[in-house]
């Protein structure tokens, strides 16, 4: 029996990997493949899963919500692309969200040229393989900037 075991929350659930050595850890995360293990699950499982609903930071209450699929909704849209992609970060911390992910929550079809863009680096986190988080000065800006701003505004946005 291991000494030690780690629990990683996935998608479709939580991911216990048992070891005795750093070395074995390593050895054992370096094989994981999250988005296979999701996907045979997905398929043997399907309607049986059902993820807890993710909760709302009370900041965002009335500027979007999470449907029980998990998948962000917005009610009042930021006017730039790049404060979509900030919000939306926000409200999935402190979880990482691939490019895939992030397109298919915000409708920005490159959402890179934002992450990537010097100009913006000092908001965003690249935190793997095509995973981005906020950066301590993103997630800041969100609530002292991004945030007021949609709050100011009467109308919904539209991106730019």
């Amino acid at each position: 029996m291991a000494n030690f075991s780690l629990r990683i929350p996935i998608h479709s659930g939580e991911l216990t990997v048992n070891f005795d050595t750093l070395q074995e850890l390593e050895e054992k995360v370096a094989s994981l493949d999250i988005e296979r293990a999701n996907s045979v699950l997905a398929a043997k499982l399907g309607e049986f899963m059902r993820p807890e609903p993710r909760s709302l930071k009370p900041t965002v209450d009335g500027i979007c919500s999470f449907h029980a699929s998990g998948m962000l909704e917005f009610i009042r849209r930021p006017k730039h692309k790049v404060q979509i992609l900030a919000l939306t970060l926000y409200a999935y911390q402190p979880d990482a969200l691939t490019t895939r992910v992030l397109s298919e929550a915000t409708g920005v079809t490159n959402p890179t040229a934002f992450l990537a863009s010097h100009r913006y680096e000092k908001y965003f986190r690249k935190q793997g393989r095509a995973s981005y988080g906020l950066s301590h000065e993103g997630a800041r800006w969100v609530t002292d900037t991004v945030l007021p701003s949609i709050q100011q505004s009467r109308g919904e946005g539209g991106a730019e």
